[in-house]
């Protein structure tokens, strides 16, 4: 057996600024959707944000008109 540390790979969580960069927007807009209820699913850890990536995508492919 390998005395190598094994890691769990995946995809990161992104911070409010993170998704707010990818999508182009403020970061106040998204404090107003997660106010509202209306934006991507996020996590909160605390007093901190998160976003799955996968939730993001799932919720852009919902806003599709």
């Amino acid at each position: 057996m390998s005395d190598r540390p094994r890691f769990i790979t995946m995809e990161c969580l992104w911070t409010p600024a993170v998704l707010a960069e990818f999508l182009g927007i403020p970061e106040t807009t998204l404090r107003q959707w997660r106010h509202k209820g209306t934006g991507p699913s996020f996590v909160r850890m605390g007093k901190h944000v998160r976003y799955r990536p996968d939730d993001v995508r799932d919720w852009l492919d919902g806003q599709a008109a």
